[in-house]
């Protein structure tokens, strides 16, 4: 069933919050991308723990379930998507961006709306009618996906959009559960290099260079009251990022592990441009593709988007 990401967080207020204590290590989500290898280098590599942070890293189905589980006081902090954190304070749920950890570039291709082959999808007016998973409705991918459809005239209402967690994407795709995709590396490259899919679009090509893809984020009551902590945690992020850059090989042994997937798959991919800076301005983007898609009603970025 098809879940609307300002509705699972709306839901998680209402569940009891259980905040853990100074002495608890702090539970960090990440999805199954490899934009957030940032914050598996800096455990891998002890930047957290150089910081004074006792983290535990723990793979979370979509960024949705992620944001709920912080913000129900399950998890601590998150490597998350700016569709789910600019819903979710849009409804006046707490959660704000603590750092960066990719940014758009036209020249990249980590994002992808992918095809099968039987499916005779060769142009934007051809999902008109098709069945497409994303990793959830209002995610990445889905606005991503749905911008690109607007701007080449065709109407995204047109298309029925279902939720396909990245982990599972190859093999819905393989099976023709749905005619397409949108995914991202290292899934993606699975998915072109035995063809299972082709690549009709790569969605970061229209978008304007150095806009957020990933980012890092925490509820607005932890980052409020950890000021010290939340320097901390940018800080091992900025030296994971910053690892990853000059240590590929290494780096993509940590994606391998953490994401379950084979290291010759992760090692064919590239990344997007990782960046752990992160600024209310460089949001604007999403902010007017949602306001477009009807997921959010305000065109301004919200002044508290990102951490003091």
């Amino acid at each position: 069933m098809k879940i609307v990401l300002v509705f699972v967080l709306a839901v998680a207020l209402c569940l009891p919050a259980t905040r853990s204590s100074a002495a608890e290590p702090l539970v960090f989500g990440f999805t199954a991308v490899k934009d957030c290898v940032g914050a598996l280098v800096a455990s891998e590599q002890g930047f957290f723990q150089k910081h004074g942070l006792d983290v535990q890293l723990r793979l979370m189905q979509n960024s949705a379930t992620e944001a709920t589980a912080i913000v129900a006081g399950a998890m601590t902090l998150g490597c998350n998507a700016p569709p789910v954190l600019l819903q979710a304070m849009s409804r006046g749920v707490g959660l704000i961006g603590l750092a960066g950890a990719s940014v758009s570039n036209p020249a990249d291709k980590a994002t992808a709306v992918l095809a099968r082959p039987e499916a005779g999808i060769t142009t934007a007016a051809d999902f008109a009618g098709k069945k497409v998973g994303v990793s959830g409705i209002g995610s990445n991918g889905y606005v991503m996906f749905s911008q690109w459809l607007t701007a080449q005239h065709v109407d995204f209402k047109r298309v029925s959009f279902f939720e396909v967690p990245f982990s599972t994407q190859y093999d819905v795709l393989k099976r023709g559960t749905v005619d397409a995709v949108v995914s991202v590396t290292p899934i993606l490259t699975r998915i072109l290099s035995d063809k299972t899919g082709v690549a009709v679009e790569y969605l970061e090509a229209p978008m304007p260079s150095g806009t957020p893809l990933v980012i890092y984020i925490s509820s607005t009551e932890w980052a409020t009251k950890n000021p010290g902590l939340v320097n901390a945690v940018r800080q091992a992020l900025f030296e994971g990022t910053q690892y990853a850059l000059a240590h590929r090989d290494q780096a993509d042994q940590y994606v391998a592990k953490y994401l379950n997937q084979p290291l010759a798959n992760v090692q064919a991919t590239s990344y997007s441009t990782l960046d752990s800076r992160l600024t209310g301005k460089q949001m604007q983007w999403w902010v007017d593709a949602m306001k477009t898609q009807g997921l959010i009603q305000s065109d301004a970025v919200p002044a508290n988007v990102v951490a003091k």
